[in-house]
C-alpha cells in the first residue's frame, strides 16, 4: 500500500535530514520522520528521552550504525543498523545525541 506512495506518507510530518557518508563522504538531503518518545524505566522513577527516525528505506541506501545525521542542526548518531519494516518499504532506527 505505503510503497508507491512512501514519499508523500513522509513528506507530510518529515522534517529535514542531512547524511554525509563516511564511506563515499556522498551527502543525502531528504526527509525522515523524527520522533523522541520518552521512557519510563527504573519502575516509572525515571524518564529517558529516546530519539527515532523512521524513513523510507530505498531513500537511505548505505545508512548503518555509527553514522550520523544531521536533523534541525543537531548531529546524532545511529545505534545500531535500520530496522527494516515488515513492509520493506520502511525502516527505523534509535539515534544518540551527538
Amino acid at each position: 500500500m505505503f510503497s508507491t506512495h512512501a514519499a508523500t506518507f513522509i513528506a507530510d510530518d518529515g522534517v529535514a535530514v542531512s547524511w554525509t557518508s563516511s564511506v563515499s563522504a556522498q551527502v543525502t538531503n531528504g526527509l525522515m520522520l523524527f520522533d523522541q518518545p520518552d521512557s519510563d524505566i527504573a519502575g516509572g522513577e525515571i524518564k529517558s528521552r529516546e530519539y527515532l527516525v523512521t524513513f523510507e528505506t530505498a531513500a537511505w541506501a548505505g545508512l548503518k550504525r555509527s553514522e550520523v545525521l544531521t536533523i534541525g542542526g543537531v548531529a546524532y548518531k545511529l545505534r545500531t543498523d535500520p530496522d527494516l519494516g515488515s513492509d520493506g518499504v520502511f525502516s527505523s532506527v534509535k539515534l544518540s545525541k551527538v
